[in-house]
């Protein structure tokens, strides 16, 4: 038992240092399996609401998807305590996938999911196998919670909030990543968006924000699934395009801007001004690229509104 113990331990410490929810399901079963005995398992995490098998031996055979609130495996999770099994006919709610099955225990891994373990014998299980058991879910959702918090903070630190989309601080490393030979050409759109302080001052912050959400989806939509599309901040969007010719990028935009024309439900035409440039040569600067597609944003901007005046002055004439 105390070799057991100290084994656990081991385990717990290894556990500590995994980086993905795997790792920790393959230590859950390695332990269940190499120091505990329990041969026949399953280990089903909550998605949704559903329970979906992670882990299983190959001994059972069930479906691998079930509602969260079946069976002895959604008692578990609802309650979020061990249920022991000495004889399966003594349990209705119980539903073995094998006749042969006469005990079993059923752990709640934290509120994200559960472990069993089965046995064809009549009170196979002792309070220690129990116990030992908890010990190990206990320590398996402890490290899935530090995984997620940790998933979740590195998701906050480099999405926007409102849009979802990537923000600048991912951009930048991504600059210094894919600003490689290799990967060239690269094109980069610089897009700022049309109308918004308009929208915001006349309508209101919430319809701004609907706006903005409105068209990064546009913008998102209109790409390829391998384009980086960044929130660069306030009403400015960023396209970074490997492997593009600048007249692709173009290509893009004008995409952009099919889709935009089509969005009539907004006080306002929705419409962006966007800007594009072009590393060749792997000489060249990346950010110099950004800031010159910053610019060639900034000169359509400049049309933009000289056309918007005029279209203004023709409609009072």
């Amino acid at each position: 038992m105390k070799e057991k113990a100290e084994r656990l331990h081991d385990i717990a410490l290894q556990m500590e240092k995994c980086k993905t929810e795997e790792e920790v399901y393959d230590l859950i079963v390695n332990a269940a399996r190499n120091i505990l005995s329990f041969d026949v398992y399953s280990l089903d995490i909550l998605e949704g609401e559903e329970l979906v098998v992670k882990r299983k031996s190959p001994e059972i055979n069930c479906p691998l998807r079930t509602p969260k609130d079946e069976g002895i495996a959604g008692k578990t999770l609802l309650t979020g305590k061990t249920i022991v099994i000495d004889d399966i006919k003594s349990a209705p709610e119980a539903r073995p996938v094998n006749p042969r099955i006469r005990s079993a225990i059923s752990v709640p891994i934290g509120e994200y999911g559960i472990f069993q373990t089965i046995s064809y014998e009549v009170k196979a299980f002792t309070e220690y196998d129990v116990k030992m058991a908890e010990l190990l879910s206990l320590h398996a959702a402890e490290a899935i919670r530090r995984i997620r918090v940790q998933k979740r903070e590195r998701y906050l630190a480099f999405h926007d909030s409102l849009t979802g989309l990537y923000n600048r601080a991912f951009l930048e490393e991504e600059l210094n990543r894919l600003d490689t030979e290799r990967n060239l050409p690269i094109s980069i759109v610089f897009i700022d968006v049309n109308m918004l302080k308009i929208v915001n001052d006349t309508y209101g912050h919430f319809v701004g924000d609907d706006y903005l959400k409105e068209i990064a989806k546009a913008i998102q939509k209109s790409c390829r699934h391998e384009d980086l599309v960044v929130r660069w901040g306030g009403d400015e969007f960023v396209i970074l395009l490997i492997k593009t010719e600048r007249e692709k990028a173009k290509e893009i935009v004008k995409r952009i801007e099919i889709k935009l024309a089509k969005i009539n439900h907004f006080p306002v035409q929705v419409s962006v001004a966007a800007g594009t440039a072009t590393k060749t040569l792997p000489g060249e600067d990346i950010h110099q690229v950004l800031r010159e597609a910053e610019k060639n944003m900034y000169e359509n901007k400049r049309l933009f509104k000289i056309q918007s005046q005029k279209a203004k002055t023709s409609d009072e004439a």
